[in-house]
């Protein structure tokens, strides 16, 4: 009877959801803070309280350090605790590029500069410094997930696992030679890129940080038959299909000149092509008209909003409040260090607040909740993550950021709208500790992983010697 009796009580125990009853004893504990938790209520936590277990939350409250036994135990000091920043669009290795050309539109930017920069001198040993680069500016300023495109996606893999960052990488498959395919026969090169893929996807996928993805570069430079096959091909193993969509007002009329196409926009041109779907993080997308804007809607398609970058090469501002409306869902993204130039996903923030203000002669136009969600919850969501990142929730990955408040800009305090006070006033430099899946990446600003004097070494020998060849080949 005593048994049958304990046998019940587990039964019943283990149908509890797992944040419903108490758990003290924990790995991390982080108090005296205000939680900004990003729910579905937007519930804002004075004085509160976050217990970590393993890689998830356990608890979000304001229970007391007395109420728990943790391991370790980080004190907010009267700081923000937010989620981890979204980062939907980076080009990570090219942090190595930064500056090399600006004030230029971007098809000169690309043809004349970047892909001769990247011809000669992208390799693993770049990417992989690169990207420790790269990583080091996304911790240090409070972005835990980032979207990512380039060439080399392995070794791209292989450093943000070391640095701790959690990632959607998309290996870049284009229809002409490329640092890492630049076999001469175009068929050949093709296969070689699809196997290239496919391999990498087989090698990450169900890692706990690393997603793996399709990354055809954009529907200019890949054919009409090669976006079906690499859109079939994240079908397959369900994994994102990352693309840059609609980024300059002309991207139609390449189509259509090089493809024989008569597509109005390169929107409908995918839709035609059957590839737009709820797996699809489409960068940039400037120039949708309101049919390209109910297609996004539809497909489930996510967009990733880079509002820097896009101003800076000229390519226009994207109808964000329109796309919102029709729920859309958007994240912001820096874009590559090379054309923005930096990583800091608070600068995108802000500017994305004040931006469709000032175009759409509105200032209640994309409030600060909202644009502080686009690098959150709702940015989450556009990078198809949201039910296990995007808000401070029990259950949810344990990917948390600190925002010290001690800098003048921060005082007085606004506690009567945190949104304010975070978009307007918050500087990536004000992230004082940085957990991504439960581990303690930055504390007090100091790495615990990274060894950032190396880094930072390593990247200005490379910078060195790419100075030196685009000299010697101009």
């Amino acid at each position: 009877m005593v048994k049958r009796l304990f046998i019940l009580i587990l039964f019943y125990a283990s149908a509890i959801p797992f944040h419903v009853y108490a758990i003290d004893a924990v790995d991390v504990l982080i108090k005296n803070g205000t939680i900004v938790t990003m729910n579905n209520n937007g519930d804002i936590i004075q004085n509160g309280s976050i217990a970590i277990l393993n890689d998830k939350i356990v608890y979000v409250g304001q229970k007391q350090e007395k109420d728990f036994t943790a391991k370790t135990i980080i004190d907010a000091q009267n700081g923000l605790i937010i989620p981890g920043l979204v980062n939907g669009h980076t080009h990570i290795p090219m942090s190595l590029f930064r500056g090399v050309a600006d004030d230029m539109e971007l098809m000169d930017w690309l043809t004349n500069y970047i892909w001769p920069a990247e011809k000669l001198n992208v390799n693993p040993n770049f990417v992989y410094w690169g990207t420790k680069l790269g990583c080091l500016e996304l911790i240090e300023s409070g972005t835990t997930t980032f979207v990512d495109m380039y060439f080399f996606e392995d070794v791209i893999a292989q450093a943000t696992e070391e640095c701790g960052l959690r990632a959607i990488l998309a290996q870049t498959l284009i229809d002409f030679p490329v640092p890492d395919n630049n076999q001469a026969d175009a068929d050949q090169r093709w296969e070689n890129g699809i196997s290239l893929t496919e391999s990498f996807i087989q090698k990450w996928k169900d890692h706990p940080l690393i997603t793996p993805a399709v990354g055809p570069h954009a529907p200019y430079t890949v054919s009409p038959d090669h976006l079906r096959v690499t859109s079939g091909l994240s079908k397959k193993h369900n994994v994102p299909f990352v693309i840059h969509v609609s980024e300059t007002a002309h991207e139609a009329e390449i189509i259509n000149d090089r493809y024989g196409s008569d597509a109005h926009s390169s929107i409908q041109y995918l839709h035609d092509l059957g590839v737009l779907s709820p797996l699809v993080i489409a960068a940039h997308a400037v120039w949708p008209t309101k049919n390209d804007v109910q297609l996004l809607s539809s497909s489930g398609t996510g967009v990733a909003h880079c509002p820097q970058s896009n101003l800076k090469l000229g390519s226009g501002v994207s109808p964000v409040p329109s796309m919102l409306d029709m729920e859309v869902p958007i994240c912001l993204g820096t874009d590559g260090a090379a054309s923005n130039n930096d990583l800091n996903l608070w600068e995108e923030i802000n500017l994305a607040a004040i931006l469709h203000k000032g175009v759409n002669h509105n200032p209640k136009e994309l409030d600060a909740q909202k644009a502080f969600s686009m690098a959150t919850i709702l940015g989450a969501k556009a990078i198809h993550m949201d039910k296990s990142i995007g808000s401070l929730e029990p259950g949810k990955k344990a990917d948390i950021v600190i925002v010290d408040r001690s800098s003048t800009h921060h005082i007085p305090y606004n506690n009567n709208n945190i949104y304010s006070e975070l978009v307007y006033a918050t500087k990536g430099s004000d992230v004082s500790t940085v957990i991504v899946n439960g581990d303690i990446l930055l504390q007090n600003r100091t790495h615990n992983k990274l060894k950032k004097k190396e880094i930072v070494q390593k990247a200005k020998l490379l910078r060195e010697m790419i100075d030196q060849s685009l000299k010697e080949n101009r």
